[in-house]
């Protein structure tokens, strides 16, 4: 009896491997703004460094839209150029947060003594790592993603329906429930 309801079920549900081992959403920020000060070398350092993810386990799934943002903090400089990736990894996410800062080490980002919110020729953020959810010396998902318009913009172009582990809510729903000016903020470069 079992065998034959079993076979009525798999005559209903869809054969698809994606039905039954949904892939787990792995989301980075991608961006920089110490290239020369122009727009096209920022692209080319980010557009490079993505390059570089498969020689470390990361294959790429999918990528946004370039945005200009302006910079946050109070401290003068560039635009940034900024970005969000979807990637595939074996890696555990403490391991992939130290891959992304080797990655940032290659294009002369060196973390420790930078200032906060300062230029960087490269900027990679873990932003979410599927459900997972942590809370010490590492934050996931990242705690500015839900008020972060440059983050927001270029995940609801790859992910709309992606959901915030915490909050619940769509990546679309976060975008639409930040202020106006800084929706519109953010404006497509490439």
């Amino acid at each position: 009896m079992f065998i034959r309801m079993f076979k009525r079920l798999e005559i209903i549900l869809p054969q698809r491997e994606s039905f039954w081992k949904s892939p787990l959403v792995i989301l980075i920020g991608i961006g920089g703004n110490r290239v020369g000060g122009e727009v096209d070398g920022v692209l080319a350092s980010l557009r490079q460094a993505l390059k570089l993810f498969p020689s470390y386990g990361v294959e790429l799934r999918a990528c946004s839209s370039w945005y200009r943002t302006a910079p946050m903090g109070d401290i003068p400089q560039e635009s940034y150029v900024n970005g969000v990736v979807s990637v595939a990894t074996s890696l555990p996410p403490r391991e992939l947060l130290s891959t992304l800062h080797r990655i940032e080490e290659r294009f002369a980002r060196h973390r420790s003594g930078e200032p906060r919110w300062g230029a960087r020729t490269l900027d990679l953020d873990l932003l979410a790592y599927g459900d997972v959810v942590i809370s010490d010396s590492m934050t996931l998902p990242h705690p500015g993603m839900p008020e972060r318009a440059f983050v927001l913009g270029p995940l609801v172009e790859i992910l709309p329906d992606w959901i915030h582990p915490v909050s619940g809510m769509s990546a679309r729903e976060m975008f639409t429930f930040l202020p106006e000016r800084d929706r519109f903020s953010i404006k497509k470069t490439a």
